[in-house]
């Protein structure tokens, strides 16, 4: 119970600061969105950052990380501190210099194809994508860093870092893309520039909190280190893994290419709306999960990793279930709200609104592979993931086919939630296969009483909405929210749903620290 409280406590601390970000990062789509809206530059410019995007959840959320905490824990329990930051400074060096040989070869690359006969779109879409080379580095030496903090249990730097991603990405359209002029395909690459300020701040804003561990860092290079070594093993399967999950995404935007103008940016934007609620706790749970799993994992507590895991899902559950209900019935005035206004037009709410409902149909499966991946990771199994997001990606792209054609941008969206799900089953089964099974009955007792519960609340949450239909956009959408909120947490005190209680003494912050930390 304690390492559950100091669990939640962590998740609660990211998920402030990943709140934040989210924030942060809906300001910049707003802003975006009045400039852009859902032109053929803007499908352009997504197609591009895509590849940027891609390694920031591989490197920045996932791979590296997940590769390199485990490691690093184990040198923190079992070596001395000159060991422990030896091995850290040979990972961080040979992480640069592997960013650096990247970054050329990307380089010499796309220069060749800029000069080639080329679509506009791709043509636009080769050329932005030179620019964002330095973001690989940036994304490289963030998770790096995020790696240490999170070993050690500093979360909250490592969780505020994104958010200045965000606010880089906000100067672009306030300053920099006016500065530019008024043609979009020149704005376009003031976008470009505001992400790159934005990843280096990522750095900067961790190195206080770093430097706070009194590291003893230096360039070195070894790559016949045990440390190193066991890291590449981990990381090559934990990388094409994640990758595989993480394509998904990248690969729905890039078949929206063939469905014509705007699809690409529909898809985008439902995505974005859909990943605030996924990375304020479901993210954050991920995170904040992988140091406990991996401390439980070393020392053969298996015990005490069932009771995690079932805890994690449970309050995953608890968050996610009631924000997917809420998007699916709130989707329209929520897109117009947000979005709707210069080149954003009704007709882009329409499409964004639809495709946010098929992403939000996979929500809990988003976010319960988040925590089972952490769980193998801790094991040091990253082979598993990786064999079962293979077949999620080739179900995913299979549906994705089939299904894109009758049902356009939404079909691609249905798609993911289904792949999704079936991922999340295999996943699950085959960990409980390792670990012994959980403790069904209350995994289940608590579902059924979050989901009856959900119900209730969209039941309140429509009445509240056609209650303000003669008022303005802002109270059509704040009021059934804030009413939804109510309504469920009344529903869960009433079914007697555990995690309600949890969940809110994390907000009176009643708390204590695990001895784990």
């Amino acid at each position: 119970m304690s390492s559950n409280r100091s669990l939640v406590r962590s998740a609660g601390l990211i998920g402030f600061a990943t709140f934040l970000s989210r924030i942060l990062g809906m300001i910049r789509d707003i802003l975006t969105a009045k400039i852009f809206g859902t032109s053929w530059v803007y499908d352009a410019f997504l197609m591009a950052f895509m590849v940027p995007n891609l390694l920031k959840r591989l490197l920045g959320e996932g791979a590296l990380s997940s590769s390199f905490i485990p490691v690093f824990t184990q040198y923190r329990q079992r070596s001395t501190p000159e060991e422990l930051w030896r091995f850290a400074s040979v990972v961080g060096t040979l992480v640069t210099l592997l960013c650096l040989v990247l970054m050329g070869a990307g380089w010499g690359i796309l220069t060749f194809l800029t000069v080639l006969p080329l679509d506009p779109k791709v043509a636009l879409m080769v050329d932005l994508l030179r620019y964002f080379l330095p973001f690989l580095l940036l994304v490289a030496w963030t998770a790096w860093a995020m790696g240490i903090l999170n070993s050690f249990h500093r979360f909250w730097t490592p969780a505020l870092a994104p958010a200045f991603l965000n606010i880089g990405w906000i100067l672009a359209p306030i300053w920099i893309c006016y500065w530019l002029g008024t043609d979009l395909k020149t704005q376009i690459y003031g976008l470009v520039g505001g992400i790159l300020i934005g990843g280096l701040m990522q750095v900067v804003i961790q190195i206080p909190s770093l430097w706070k561990l009194r590291p003893r860092l230096e360039w070195r290079i070894d790559f016949r280190h045990q440390g190193v070594r066991e890291v590449g093993r981990l990381l090559a399967p934990s990388l094409f893994g994640l990758a595989v999950t993480q394509l998904s995404m990248t690969v729905d935007l890039y078949l929206g290419y063939f469905l014509g103008e705007g699809a690409t940016s529909s898809l985008w934007y439902a995505n974005r709306l859909m990943q605030f609620p996924l990375g304020i706790f479901a993210a954050a749970m991920g995170t904040a999960v992988l140091p406990t799993f991996s401390s439980q994992a070393a020392q053969e507590r298996m015990d005490q990793f069932r009771d995690t895991l079932g805890f994690s899902l449970r309050v995953l559950a608890f968050i996610v279930i009631p924000s997917s209900v809420g998007l699916i019935f709130l989707r329209e005035p929520i897109v117009r709200l947000l979005f709707e206004r210069n080149q954003f037009t009704a007709a882009s709410t329409a499409r964004v609104a639809n495709v946010l409902m098929y992403y939000a149909l996979g929500l809990l499966a988003y976010s319960g592979i988040k925590v089972v991946t952490s769980a193998f990771y801790s094991l040091k199994d990253t082979r598993t993931p990786v064999k079962v997001g293979a077949v999620g990606f080739t179900l995913n792209l299979v549906l994705n086919l089939i299904l894109m054609w009758p049902m356009k941008e939404s079909g691609i969206a249905l798609a993911t939630a289904i792949s999704s799900f079936v991922n999340l089953t295999v996943l699950l089964v085959l960990l409980l296969r390792r670990i012994g099974a959980l403790d069904m009955t209350e995994l289940f007792n608590s579902l059924w009483r979050v989901i009856a519960a959900s119900i209730l609340m969209g039941i309140g949450c429509l009445w509240v909405w056609s209650l303000c239909g003669s008022y303005s956009l802002w109270v059509q959408v704040v009021v059934p929210i804030l009413c939804s909120v109510i309504f469920f947490l009344a529903a869960s005190f009433f079914l007697r749903i555990p995690e309600t209680a949890r969940v809110l003494k994390l907000f009176r912050g009643d708390h204590r620290r695990s001895p784990l930390q």
